[in-house]
C-alpha cells in the first residue's frame, strides 16, 4: 500500500510541526470571528505528502446553514416504533445513519477540492470537485486517513467539537447578560466584553539555584506537555479570551442589524452559518423576554 494511503502517511493535527500548529490555530480562529454570510468558506491543506505533487491536497469547506443543519439531523437519527398485537407501542428503537450524515456533509459543506484519486493505471491523479458531487463516489475512493481528516475539518467549521460547543455555551452567557442590560436601558460597551481576569501575563523564566535545584524539580514546576515558545503562544490565547472576542464580534453584528437591517456578511438568515444564527437567536430571545418581563426591570436583578 502506498504510504499516502495509510494513516501513518497522513499526520493528524496533533502531529503537526508546532509552528504550523500556531499559525493554523490562529488563522482558524480569525476565520471563526468573521464567519458570516453565504461565502464564509475556508480552505484547508491536507497533512499528507504525495509523490510528484508540488502542493498538498486541499479542500474548501463552508459551515451548514440553520436549515441544512436541521435537515442533516433528520437524516442522521430516526426512531422505530414497535407495536404489540393491540397496536400499542411496545418499544422504541433509535437508529443512527452515519453514512447519510457523511453524504450530507460532503455534498453541502464541500465548496471545492483537489484530492488524490488512483486512476485505472494505478497513477495518483488530482481530482477536482465536479459540478455535481457524488458523495458515494467520494466515500468510495477517499483513503481512510484523508476521510478522517476531511471529517475533522468539517467538524471544525461547524463548531461541533466538544471544545467548540463549550465555547459557544460561554458566548451565549455573555450575550444573555448584554441583552438583559440593553433591555433595561443600561449601556453595554463592546470593549467591556473583552475584559477578563485570565489575560495571559508574562512570567519570568525559572532560575536554577533560586526557583529549582535540579531537573526533577524543574519538571514539577512546569505545566504538563511541551511548553516551547510556540506552545506557549497557543496556551496564551485562552478559551476565556476567545469567548470574550467572539461575544464582542457577535454583539457588533447585532447592533449593525438593529440600525441597518443588514446581516453581517450579507445574505439572508437562511444563508448564515447555523452556529452563528444560534448565537444571534440567543441574544434576541433573551432581549425580547427581558423587555416583556417586569422582574427584569428591577435594578437589583442579577443578569450576569
Amino acid at each position: 500500500m502506498p504510504r499516502w494511503l495509510s494513516r501513518q502517511g497522513c499526520r493528524s493535527y496533533n502531529q503537526y510541526d508546532r509552528c504550523n500548529t500556531v499559525s493554523d490555530d490562529k488563522e482558524l480562529w480569525a476565520w471563526t470571528i468573521s464567519a458570516a454570510g453565504p461565502d464564509c468558506a475556508r480552505r484547508f491543506e491536507a497533512p499528507v505528502e504525495l509523490p510528484a505533487w508540488d502542493d498538498p491536497p486541499w479542500v474548501e469547506v463552508r459551515p451548514l446553514s440553520q436549515r441544512e443543519r436541521l435537515e442533516r439531523e433528520s437524516l442522521g437519527v430516526y426512531d422505530e416504533y414497535h407495536l404489540d398485537a393491540n397496536g400499542d407501542i411496545e418499544r422504541v428503537v433509535r437508529r443512527y445513519d452515519h453514512m447519510a450524515v457523511a453524504r450530507y456533509d460532503y455534498e453541502h459543506c464541500l465548496v471545492d477540492f483537489c484530492l488524490p484519486r488512483q486512476d485505472a493505471h494505478g497513477e495518483i491523479a488530482p481530482w477536482h470537485k465536479p459540478e455535481r458531487l457524488n458523495a458515494d463516489e467520494l466515500l468510495a475512493v477517499l483513503p481512510p486517513a484523508l476521510a478522517e481528516w476531511l471529517t475533522e475539518v468539517i467538524e471544525q467549521v461547524n463548531l461541533r467539537r466538544p471544545a467548540d460547543q463549550k465555547l459557544l455555551s460561554e458566548v451565549k452567557k455573555k450575550l444573555t447578560g448584554a441583552a438583559r442590560r440593553l433591555a433595561q436601558g443600561l449601556p453595554v460597551r463592546t470593549v467591556a466584553l473583552l475584559e477578563t481576569d485570565t489575560q495571559p501575563k508574562p512570567t519570568a523564566p525559572l532560575r536554577e539555584g533560586h526557583d529549582f535545584c535540579n531537573q526533577e524539580q524543574l519538571r514539577q514546576l512546569q505545566p504538563a506537555g511541551d511548553m516551547s515558545a510556540s506552545a506557549q503562544c497557543i496556551a496564551g490565547d485562552s478559551p476565556e479570551v476567545r469567548v470574550a472576542e467572539l461575544a464582542a464580534a457577535v454583539l457588533d453584528e447585532l447592533r449593525l442589524f438593529e440600525y441597518t437591517g443588514l446581516l453581517a456578511g450579507g445574505g439572508s438568515w437562511s444563508d448564515q452559518p447555523a452556529w452563528r444564527v444560534e448565537l444571534w437567536q440567543t441574544y434576541w430571545q433573551t432581549k425580547t423576554a427581558a423587555e416583556d418581563s417586569p422582574e427584569l426591570n428591577d435594578p437589583d436583578y442579577c443578569y450576569d
